[in-house]
């Protein structure tokens, strides 16, 4: 596992250890970091993690100093290995993504990113004559591979949200 922390001065105590791959303890508290999970939610002392394409675990941690932040801690990742402790049943879930769900994401934005560039076409040579043209719709669906009534109504909102003098259809 390999792990960043993230130094904040206090007087609280702090311990921290890698249980095995995939949980970590700090505090007391255990945390479990499901396999199939790449991009994980943060929550508190978990500031960020996340899995490599290697499906190698990094986390970012809160952790606390009561003196001066030792020299050892660099800002970097450390790799640490596991103790091979037991891992509590309690231990806190961590939630987040998988990779389906981040490529699904990835390319839900480079779709919107597609419709942004049409529509900045279609303000910047003008809309006469889009009203009647079914063609650059059903254009844009074959691009973006969705379904045109989908497209056409998200074409048609950002439109008349862009420029509500327009009086194409709804």
């Amino acid at each position: 596992m390999n792990v960043k922390y993230s130094p904040q001065q206090s007087d609280d105590k702090w311990s921290g250890a890698v249980v095995t791959d995939s949980v970590v303890q700090i505090n007391a508290t255990q945390y479990r970091f499901d396999v199939s999970i790449v991009d994980y939610d943060s929550r508190p002392p978990i500031l960020e993690a996340h899995r490599d394409s290697s499906g190698a675990l990094y986390i970012t941690v809160l952790r606390t100093y009561q003196g001066a932040r030792p020299a050892w801690d660099t800002g970097d990742y450390h790799s640490i290995a596991a103790n091979g402790g037991t891992v509590d049943t309690g231990a806190v879930v961590m939630t987040g993504r998988t990779q389906a769900e981040v490529d699904a994401s990835q390319a839900e934005a480079q779709a919107q990113a597609q419709v942004e560039s049409q529509l900045e076409q279609i303000r910047r040579y003008g809309l006469a004559g889009f009203e009647t043209s079914a063609t650059l719709f059903d254009m844009i669906a074959k691009q973006l591979g969705v379904a045109r009534p989908a497209i056409l109504q998200a074409m048609l909102d950002k439109l008349h949200e862009v420029d509500s003098t327009w009086n194409g259809p709804k």
